[in-house]
């Protein structure tokens, strides 16, 4: 759980729209209990540029696409081997 929630955090770093940087410096994972993570950014506007970015569309759903690659690939992350 914490290699995927680790990934999703890099790939929506990635994915995110950069002017200033504070966006993707932003990012981070927050553990709510044992089995379970959030995954935020922490400027006002992370919201807002999640959908809707009209100067850069193309970084619209920045987090949304890394959660997806990721639950796509969900069984690698969890594969234990036996």
């Amino acid at each position: 759980l914490d290699k995927m929630s680790k990934d999703i955090l890099n790939m929506s770093r990635m994915n995110a729209p950069i002017l200033t940087g504070a966006l993707r410096a932003s990012g981070a994972i927050s553990s709510t209990g044992l089995y379970s993570r959030v995954i935020g950014f922490g400027v006002p506007y992370a919201t807002v540029r999640e959908f809707n970015n009209n100067l850069h569309p193309n970084t619209k759903y920045y987090l949304r696409r890394a959660t997806t690659s990721a639950l796509n690939r969900a069984a690698s992350y969890f594969n234990t081997g036996d």
